[in-house]
């Protein structure tokens, strides 16, 4: 019985209720990120150009990745002026300079395109 009620109930709302509106797809504006570092070098000019090809969905998270890899350096370097016998320092700045290299490819590949 409860069945047929639930059945009835879905047959009324599909002949009663109308078509949802159609939804308007707007592409949204994605807020300017400014690159930033704590000693800005040649690589960084570069990449505040190059960063104007990358497209516009994707730049936003280009920059907050680069700014964060290089504030990643940045600590790591300040950890090894503290404590420069630590191995695992060096290895973990070394992983941060090779996530930016790898940033910067992907950057360079943008601007073949």
């Amino acid at each position: 019985m409860f069945v047929v009620a639930v059945g009835v109930m879905y047959v009324q709302s599909l002949l009663t209720n109308p078509a949802a509106p159609p939804t308007l797809a707007v592409t949204p504006q994605v807020p300017e990120m400014t690159l930033t570092s704590s000693v800005p070098s040649e690589r960084d000019r570069d990449v505040q150009e190059l960063v104007q090809k990358v497209p516009l969905e994707h730049r936003a998270t280009f920059v907050s990745n680069w700014n964060h890899v290089n504030s990643s350096i940045d600590a790591w370097d300040n950890f090894l002026r503290e404590n420069p016998g630590d191995p695992l320092a060096r290895d973990a700045r070394m992983n941060a300079v090779q996530q930016r290299e790898h940033l910067w490819e992907r950057l360079v590949k943008w601007e073949e395109f």
